[in-house]
């Protein structure tokens, strides 16, 4: 009404805020949003959160999304801006800035321009996402900043998606007048995320999208991606039939795939995206592993991932394990002793989960035996991988089904990032690039001690412990990084399992803090411990999991957001330390990767 007000701001005492400003929701799908009175969404306490929108709308009013921009603005909705226009172009005319810590637009029916700024930067930087189904068009002067300016800190992400939701089609995205894309990390951080989503093209082995003459500054080498999105529609099951003709379809298109016109001084790789869609239930009843689904990269070495979007119409039912990542392997310099599920090395897959109702993620599944491939064995449902990011969206719920005859039974969704690339031994033979080599008639602990720990960090594997005595005199452990993030949305409730899982059982220790020559560790082991034959893949007692719900186990944010209840949710980010030190160095050093941080919303 033209004389309402709606008062979102955050609780006073004594005039001054003491809490953050709320939440404005409005879902019209057919109405016009006519914003006539005043609405109060704004902080002045620099450490409370200004105002959040979800507008879901058919229109967003006669002056468009400009005129909606300078509303937000003046009421204080800076924080997380989600807007949905049902129909129509919507465009962001040149000299308009839309600032917010986050922001999504999508255009059902519409074409999106960008001809003015959007900026998320931030100390830490947030996420862009734009999805157009008639196209999106970067103007000559269009602006999208997610740079952070914390020390440290990893640049923001920015998604454009030109996708049909409708149908199997996409719109074209347009790079070809410029523009600018900011995604530079603070001093010393990493460069943020870009993921330019679209469709085939009408050439064979080309993509939708236009010469890329925008500028992308900053944006992560490993996470600037074009995803070609090859979509498979009216599914109901996801079966090892299914699995096996959508990788053949994915080989086909990336070996014929066309090179695009790239002038953004930002090296872009163009990787496969499978979407799966269900009008009603879909359900994935066989394991699906991404462990040998790798690309080309610009040098011609399979190591590129791709994306994976399951969106189900009803109930999304994830009934075997969905992963990548992980393999039965041997431990560097141990080639005769198998270990189940090893972390690998390089880029992983993402993964985007979708329900129009519930999410359910069964406890168990009914795989073989990793002693004996003909004996079926129940065997956990993990949702996994290692560098990619995993997101879970649902309308209604997410569940982790319960097993009524084993209350510790219980899926994973985790994502455990990747190891360093080399060992003690790759050091001393000086073999790890950018490393000084060891000089002529130096000992191996004066060679050791001499070495920047910061510089060898993140390039061996388990850091100055000699790998041919992991799992002997020292715990099976990795110390991973670069592991993806993971975000949980529900529009109802969240249902975890408590099962009863000590973080002991996952996160091992070997070693004390003295100097005793005995190296002191912290470390990730889903591997199982050593076995006592040589050549056998541990199980039963040796093996080990993770079984406590969700994990960014190797860094990565958690996020987790539900419309109505979290019950019973373990969310776990642990911190993990290797070795860089000798035990002649009287000063110790340890290299300890603190994962990032828990967000709850």
């Amino acid at each position: 009404a033209q004389d309402a007000t709606i008062n979102l701001a955050g609780g006073s005492v004594a005039s001054k805020q003491i809490s953050d400003a709320g939440l404005l929701k409005v879902n019209s799908p057919t109405g016009i949003f006519d914003w006539q009175g005043t609405i109060i969404a704004g902080s002045n306490n620099s450490s409370a959160k200004q105002g959040k929108i979800h507008l879901d709308v058919a229109s967003f009013g006669d002056s468009g999304l400009s005129g909606l921009n300078s509303k937000l603005a003046a009421a204080g909705f800076t924080d997380a801006v989600s807007l949905r226009q049902r129909q129509g172009d919507v465009a962001l005319a040149a000299g308009d800035k839309l600032q917010s810590s986050s922001f999504s637009l999508i255009a059902d029916q519409g074409k999106v321009s960008v001809d003015g700024e959007i900026n998320v930067s931030a100390a830490e930087a947030g996420n862009v996402s734009i999805s157009g189904r008639n196209g999106i068009v970067l103007g000559t002067k269009a602006v999208i900043d997610a740079h952070s300016s914390k020390a440290g800190a990893e640049g923001g992400a920015v998604l454009l998606n030109t996708v049909h939701a409708d149908d199997v089609g996409s719109g074209t995205l347009d790079l070809a007048n410029g523009g600018a894309i900011n995604l530079a990390g603070g001093a010393g951080g990493q460069g943020g995320s870009l993921h330019l989503r679209t469709g085939s093209g009408s050439t064979n082995g080309s993509a939708n999208i236009s010469a890329i003459n925008a500028s992308f500054n900053g944006a992560d080498a490993n996470h600037s991606q074009l995803e070609v999105v090859q979509v498979y529609d009216d599914q109901s099951v996801i079966n090892a039939a299914n699995i096996a003709q959508w990788k053949a379809d994915a080989e086909s298109f990336m070996a014929a795939v066309l090179p695009v016109t790239n002038s953004s001084g930002a090296g872009i790789s163009t990787v496969p995206g499978i979407e799966v869609r269900g009008q009603n239930d879909l359900t994935l009843t066989d394991k699906w592993d991404f462990i040998d689904w790798r690309y080309k990269d610009a040098s011609g070495n399979k190591t590129l991932p791709g994306f994976l979007t399951l969106n189900a119409g009803k109930n999304l039912n994830i009934n075997a394990a969905l992963s990548d990542a992980f393999a039965t392997d041997s431990i560097p310099g141990q080639a005769n002793r198998l270990y189940q599920d090893m972390l690998q090395p390089g880029l992983s897959w993402s993964y985007s989960l979708k329900a129009g109702g519930d999410i359910n993620l069964a406890n168990s599944y009914l795989a073989p035996s990793p002693s004996n491939s003909s004996s079926l064995v129940k065997t956990q449902v993990v949702v996994r991988t290692g560098t990619g990011s995993i997101a879970l969206d649902a309308a209604n719920n997410i569940q982790f089904v319960a097993d009524a005859k084993n209350a510790s039974a219980a899926a994973a969704v985790y994502t455990m990032g990747t190891t360093g690339k080399y060992t003690k031994s790759d050091l001393l033979a000086g073999l790890v690039p950018g490393v000084p080599v060891r000089q002529a008639g130096e000992t191996e602990a004066s060679y050791l001690n001499r070495l920047d720990p910061a510089l060898v960090g993140d390039l061996l594997r388990f850091g100055y412990l000699d790998e041919s005595r992991i799992g002997t005199l020292f715990q099976k452990a990795e110390f991973p990084t670069q592991g993806g993030n993971i975000s949980l949305h529900a529009g109802a409730n969240i249902n975890g399992i408590a099962t009863g899982q000590k973080i002991s059982d996952w996160l091992v220790r070997s070693g004390t803090l003295t100097e005793n020559n005995r190296a002191t560790l912290w470390g990730i082991n889903i591997s199982g411990d050593r076995s006592s034959q040589t050549g056998d893949i541990p199980a039963a007692k040796g093996i080990r999991t993770f079984n406590q719900n969700v994990g960014a186990l190797g860094g990565g944010n958690v996020t987790v957001d539900a419309g109505g209840d979290i019950t019973n949710l373990s969310v776990m980010i642990p911190t993990t330390g290797k070795p860089l030190w000798n035990s002649e160095r009287n000063a110790q050093s340890m290299a300890a990767k603190q994962c990032a941080h828990q967000w709850w919303r």
